[in-house]
């Protein structure tokens, strides 16, 4: 396990290199550092540097797209630069389609932003046709994807109101007044850098990184659900730098005034800060289910007994802990179903998203259900009631936040 985690650890200490460079270069003495300390003493950064999954690479190849980016300005004819931000741009479109964001923002800085309009030459199109060419190959299955998911809907809820957006800051600020506080430094930052030329660019760009994607993704996540914390963690980067940005500006001529400022700022963030995710709803965040693996192992004890678990996708979590050499025949869960399947139906195990037809469960007395469909109750309710036609009801509980359910033969 902590192989397969080891590189979301590294890209996540690696986020603070890019990160600390931008503060420093391009905002003012010690913001980089002030923003690192806020980024390392995130409990939903933690969590998403132990997770095996891609969003701290993506993270950390925002923030050196944007390192790239804002180095444009000052040096619009390095080509070399020009053709690195492209490639790094492509390795964010084909870690995970969200990263898009970040071409769109940079985009829109060249449109809106004075400085960068004013530096645009002939460069910028050779990065950006380098960009296109090199995502070409994805481009048929980005397409598919946004097909699919704009007419069958996902997994993630639909937005619900504009607290969406209040929850999303406060996963990644540890505590609701951190997140009120980060949310009104972000918005005053832009109105102390309208005076400050040096700064005002980048400001400006900070801006449209964090509150470009956000807005948007929340206004056609009414639409089709995709406003899911993780998938926006590389906007991480913009929130802490913005908090110590405005900090350096409204305070820049009052240095221990600053200095307190930044203090509180970080034990804020620090005495929010949780080293158990568990504590705290993140998506991709699985309780235990090692205790739901005993149970299946006790039941097969009993005779003429089957167990259910649905949904369907949610027999690989507890298989891992189950009988891991079955877990490692997983491949594909949509191509591979019937190679896992079958020797788990030799085992008495039914893994399921629908009813089973009672026909199915001929040959048992007693029913073991396991249900994880916190989100969609009606497939519960359709599996229990097709299996109270054959079955009574012996015992209802939750084992780790999941329903488990006892039947035996009328």
């Amino acid at each position: 396990m902590l192989a397969s985690r080891i590189l979301s650890l590294i890209f996540n200490v690696l986020t603070i290199v890019p990160l600390y460079l931008l503060g420093e270069r391009y905002i003012g003495k010690h913001v980089g550092l002030i923003a690192s300390l806020l980024f390392l003493s995130s409990s939903f950064g933690l969590f998403i540097a132990h997770e095996a999954r891609v969003y701290s690479l993506i993270g950390f190849l925002a923030t050196t797209s944007s390192l790239l980016f804002l180095g444009l300005q000052h040096n619009p004819e390095r080509l070399r630069q020009h053709l690195l931000l492209a490639v790094v741009n492509m390795l964010i479109f084909y870690s995970h389609y969200l990263g898009v964001w970040i071409i769109v923002v940079q985009v829109l800085s060249l449109v809106l932003i004075p400085r960068f309009r004013a530096a645009i030459n002939s460069k910028y199109i050779y990065q950006y046709l380098t960009l296109a060419v090199l995502c070409i190959p994805q481009l048929p299955t980005i397409w598919n994807r946004l097909m699919t998911s704009g007419t069958n809907g996902t997994w993630i809820s639909k937005s619900g109101g504009i607290a969406d957006i209040y929850y999303m800051i406060l996963k990644y600020t540890n505590a609701p007044v951190m997140a009120v506080v980060f949310i009104l430094l972000t918005l005053a930052a832009v109105v102390f850098a309208r005076k400050q030329r040096d700064q005002q660019t980048t400001i400006y760009y900070l801006t449209f990184w964090l509150w470009v994607p956000l807005t948007i993704s929340f206004l056609l996540s009414y639409k089709t659900g995709f406003f899911l914390d993780r998938y926006f963690y590389f906007v991480t980067p913009a929130l802490y730098l913005l908090g110590a940005a405005c900090i350096h500006l409204m305070l820049r001529k009052q240095n221990t005034a600053k200095w307190l400022v930044y203090g509180l700022l970080c034990i804020g963030m620090f005495s929010g800060s949780k080293l158990q995710s568990s504590e705290l709803r993140y998506s991709g965040y699985h309780k235990d289910v090692r205790p739901l693996a005993t149970l299946m192992q006790e039941s097969q004890k009993e005779e003429n007994t089957a167990i259910l678990v649905t949904p369907e996708w949610f027999t690989k979590d507890i298989i891992y802990y189950y009988d891991f050499e079955l877990f490692t025949t997983y491949f594909d869960e949509f191509n591979e179903q019937a190679k896992f399947k079958a020797p788990l139906r030799q085992q008495h195990i039914y893994c399921t998203s629908a009813p089973l037809m009672t026909a199915e469960l001929a040959d048992y007395n007693q029913i073991l259900m396991i249900d994880e469909n916190q989100g969609n109750l009606h497939i519960t309710d359709a599996i229990l009631t097709e299996l109270e036609k054959e079955f009574a009801q012996d015992t209802a509980y939750s084992l780790e936040t999941r329903r488990i359910f006892k039947y035996t033969r009328k």
